[in-house]
């Protein structure tokens, strides 16, 4: 994991980290534990959100849906792999307006 700062936001203790993806687009990102799994929502850049996390996989709250069971990731290092790949799909959905997979 990056350099990430320690803070909490709606009752959750979480790290906040940014990632810069290869289109050189900055996402602000926030990663907690919910006593089961982990999971990380968008803080910034305001994203499209969906039903299920249909076409950005980004839930109505801000969630970033990362498994196909909308379960959240079973390890730290897995939620926050996906998001890396999240952020760099979520840009090709810009320009492209379908995500790559």
């Amino acid at each position: 994991m990056p350099k990430a700062i320690e803070t909490s936001s709606g009752g959750c203790i979480g790290f906040k980290y940014d990632i810069t993806c290869e289109f050189n687009r900055l996402y602000e990102l926030f990663l907690w534990f919910n006593g089961s799994r982990y999971w990380v929502m968008v803080i910034s850049p305001e994203v499209e959100k969906g039903p299920l996390g249909y076409h950005t996989h980004v839930l109505p709250d801000g969630t970033l849906c990362l498994e196909p069971t909308h379960s959240g990731c079973r390890t730290m290092e897995e939620a926050y792999g996906k998001s890396v790949l999240w952020a760099n799909g979520y840009s090709v959905y810009l320009e492209t307006r379908k995500f790559p997979w």
